[in-house]
């Protein structure tokens, strides 16, 4: 009879330590991510892991979690991308009134002199509106914000942006 008793723990034993917990789990993870379930796989190769993280099904998911979680992370940052193009760029009607006047008051404080009576060949050759204009009186933030207002590129990248300048060079159609 204790020979029996034995036989029946070293089988209940032998079972106990090749059962693998997590393997259920593991494949629910690999099944949810083949049907472009990436979140529902990422919960359960946390739940595989967590179960049983010494069997092999418990170590692959936990390897599986960081892919699965950079996966989540690009889907999350496609979705919110894609939300953002499709939300309307309104404008209030104040916010129009107030950038007009704005407008206005800079088109008072600048002036805009055209460099050359032709085309100016740098503007042209690189592709920027053909026509090579100075705006001054204004700081060059103003400057810049007045001529790109009117259709204008910066004139090349420096484009006098050192402090002491009066005037600023565009590309202007």
């Amino acid at each position: 009879m204790k020979l029996w008793a034995l036989m029946v723990a070293v089988i209940a034993a032998v079972i106990l330590v090749g059962c693998d917990k997590a393997k259920d789990d593991y494949e629910r993870c690999i099944k949810l991510e083949q049907t472009n379930d990436p979140e529902g796989a990422l919960q359960a190769c946390k739940q595989a892991a967590k179960l049983d993280p010494k069997s092999k099904s418990g170590e692959a998911a936990a390897a599986k979690v960081e892919q699965l979680e950079s996966t989540v992370l690009e889907k999350l940052r496609a979705n919110a991308e894609a939300e953002l193009k499709e939300r309307p760029k309104t404008i209030t009607p104040a916010q129009q009134a107030a950038g007009a006047q704005a407008m206005q008051v800079l088109r008072a404080k600048i002036h805009r002199d055209r460099t050359f009576r032709e085309e100016d060949d740098h503007c042209a050759g690189e592709g920027k509106p053909g026509h090579s204009y100075r705006y001054g009186g204004g700081t060059y933030a103003e400057n810049e914000s007045l001529a790109t207002a009117d259709g204008c590129v910066p004139y090349d990248s420096n484009s006098m942006r050192v402090a002491g300048h009066a005037q600023n060079h565009f590309c202007c159609p």
